[in-house]
């Protein structure tokens, strides 16, 4: 049985209220792109901890705060890219 989006909107909270990265692979309902995609916003999107509401509660904000404190960060070769699309906004600085 496919589920509604308000049942997948309430999963989604839930999840959210008990995760601590709020990264999709960790979700364990079955959601459809278009009900993450309500939810969620693009690096591109996104515009920034100071100009949203959420920015003090948003799962990116934190882990760019983790990411900044690492003397090391593996990233994939889309994740290191990704900086030159959404003008350093996704990467702390790094060398």
């Amino acid at each position: 049985m496919v589920k509604d989006f308000g049942e997948q909107l309430r999963e989604l909270e839930a999840f959210a209220a008990g995760s601590g990265t709020g990264d999709r692979s960790e979700v364990a309902a079955d959601i459809a792109d278009s009900t993450w995609a309500a939810v969620s916003c693009t690096a591109m999107e996104c515009p920034g901890r100071t100009n949203c509401a959420d920015g003090e509660d948003c799962f990116a904000e934190h882990a760019r705060d983790r990411a900044k404190d690492v003397d090391i960060l593996v990233v994939n070769h889309a994740l290191l890219c990704a900086p030159l699309a959404s003008h350093g906004m996704v990467l702390p600085e790094h060398d």
